[in-house]
């Protein structure tokens, strides 16, 4: 299970977070083309793409992602090992002439067996580059938490990706959910959990969790 915060800077406008759609894929590939995706983008909006994979070989890579044909940047990325499959989670960044409707290709190193994406649009933000991160892995259902730094109109995200033999829940505290998906496939049921938090004052040190039970993997990041 992976969990990961991340805090952006603000300007006079509050950065804002909107879940807008997501897709997934249990055929094996090492290219996944999301199609016809409703992006809802405007000129001054990016684009924050969630990524969580399965993969049974430690080689295989996470090499890219575009929205819409625009490229983007990884924010955060991890994974591990658990019950003879690797489970990754990353997060990626586009900024530019984004369509209203597009696809989403991610591109691996080599075959991976599942991946699934989850499209959040960014709006607010002055700088590109997180104020703040935080990484947290656990190799168990467990509790998942750290603690962020929020600058005046800034904004915290974070997101956890896991499966095993049972459904995962996330339950959290700090931020505000805003999506929680669960897939069944060969390996067992995957979850996909984010939240996130605008704040029109600064915070120092806020406390993010995510109570997670049923799950063989935990990746966490705050931006």
């Amino acid at each position: 299970m992976f969990t990961i915060p991340v805090c952006y800077l603000g300007q006079n406008k509050k950065v804002e977070f909107e879940y807008v759609t997501y897709s997934v894929s249990t055929t094996d590939s090492a290219t996944y083309n999301f199609t016809s995706l409703n992006l809802k983008t405007a000129s001054n909006q990016k684009i924050l793409v969630a990524v969580g994979y399965v993969t049974t070989n430690s080689g295989q890579s996470l090499s890219s992602i575009t929205v819409a044909g625009v490229s983007s940047s990884l924010v955060a990325h991890a994974n591990s090992l658990v019950s003879g499959s690797y489970q990754g989670a990353a997060l990626f960044l586009a900024d530019g002439a984004i369509s209203s409707t597009g696809t989403v290709t991610v591109s691996f190193s080599g075959t991976v067996r599942f991946c699934e994406i989850v499209v959040i649009r960014l709006t607010g933000n002055t700088s590109n580059t997180p104020y703040d991160t935080y990484t947290n892995v656990v190799l168990s259902g467990s509790t998942m938490s750290g603690n962020i730094d929020i600058v005046k109109n800034g904004g915290a995200i974070a997101f956890c990706f896991g499966g095993g033999s049972g459904t995962m829940t996330s339950t959290w505290s700090g931020l505000n959910e805003i999506f929680d998906r669960t897939t069944s496939d060969t390996f067992g049921v995957v979850g996909f959990s984010g939240s996130a938090l605008s704040s029109p004052t600064a915070q120092t040190g806020l406390s993010v969790q995510d109570v997670i039970t049923n799950s063989g993997i935990g990746f966490g990041k705050l931006v």
